[in-house]
């Protein structure tokens, strides 16, 4: 490919040094040349700042930065300040433990160029434990859809951020960033704005990710409220602002998701948030249906008053 467009890779970091060497040695790899690799320190306490130096002294096309102390912390401030920096025709955010396969730019940049109208390209995935590219699995959901934006919705279908090669006019014509606010479900709430605006996307049947699995990623970490309000945001947030298109499934969805994250707050007590979404519930009638705000309110009280009320939520 002659005229190589220019490709931003955009990897937020944080104590990664044991792994983001294998990351930037897979884009070392890349047959596709025209990049800048764009590493974003979200405040690394380990040897992160001494390999990124030699990476950038051995590759004019590696850059470090550290995430502004204004910024809140997070990978998604990262990925938004990292965007802000980069230069690229075409925009790959990915992290700091996984890994691309050699043709993956080449690949997802030629199918760009072959379909102009094409906004974004994704590609399979393949996910490996810690230690060894040999145990691995597949993604075992499709990418493509007659629906896409309810399907995603729906977690029917699903796309990985590494996966994603996107247009940056596309990027910055919507103001496509990830929400800074969330802690979990912000790369789901990032391709919902995405198919929402456009479904105009392709992908390729190929796994050009490995993504790195770790222990604690798969194992039960704990009731974590910033993390369970996230998952309550994001679904809002699609009741709320993606009417026109969402499906009476993709909305009985994110309902549930919704009563969910209500459930998860009484079980743990942690009434202060469940008061918070039983408020926003009553308010919001365009939304939430009577039968609905009912059970939020009476479950609430039983829990307050018996510390129970599950079956309320589910009646």
């Amino acid at each position: 490919m002659t005229n190589q467009a220019l490709v931003s890779i955009i990897i937020p970091t944080f104590n990664r040094a044991h792994l983001i060497g294998e990351t930037l040695d897979s884009v070392l790899a890349q047959t596709y040349t025209n990049w800048e690799c764009i590493v974003v320190d979200d405040g690394s306490t380990d040897g992160t700042s001494a390999l990124m130096e030699t990476y950038c002294a051995k590759d004019f096309r590696f850059q470090y930065h550290h995430r502004p102390k204004n910024r809140p912390q997070g990978g998604n401030a990262a990925r938004n300040y990292g965007f802000e920096l980069s230069k690229g025709d075409y925009v790959n955010w990915f992290d700091s433990d996984d890994l691309m396969d050699s043709n993956k730019l080449l690949i997802q940049v030629e199918v760009l160029v072959e379909n102009p109208d094409i906004k974004f390209c994704v590609s399979n995935c393949a996910f490996f434990n810690e230690n060894s590219l040999n145990v691995e699995y597949k993604l075992n959901k499709p990418l493509n859809s007659n629906d896409a934006f309810n399907d995603f919705v729906q977690d029917k279908i699903k796309f990985y951020t590494p996966s994603l090669i996107v247009k940056r006019t596309y990027l910055s014509e919507y103001n496509l960033k990830f929400d800074e606010a969330l802690f979990r479900y912000q790369e789901y709430d990032f391709f919902c704005k995405m198919l929402y605006i456009s479904k105009d996307y392709i992908c390729v049947n190929r796994t050009l990710t490995n993504i790195r699995v770790h222990v604690e990623s798969i194992s039960l970490s704990g009731y974590n409220s910033s993390k369970t309000n996230s998952i309550f945001m994001a679904h809002l947030k699609i009741l709320e602002n993606y009417k026109s298109k969402l499906s009476k499934k993709s909305r009985n969805h994110c309902i549930r998701m919704i009563q969910m994250t209500y459930s998860t707050f009484l079980v743990h007590k942690d009434f202060e948030n469940a008061k918070r979404i039983k408020e926003i519930v009553n308010v919001k009638n365009d939304i939430f249906s009577r039968n609905f705000a009912l059970k939020v309110n009476l479950s609430f009280y039983s829990y307050c008053w018996f510390g129970r009320g599950e079956k309320l939520l589910k009646s």
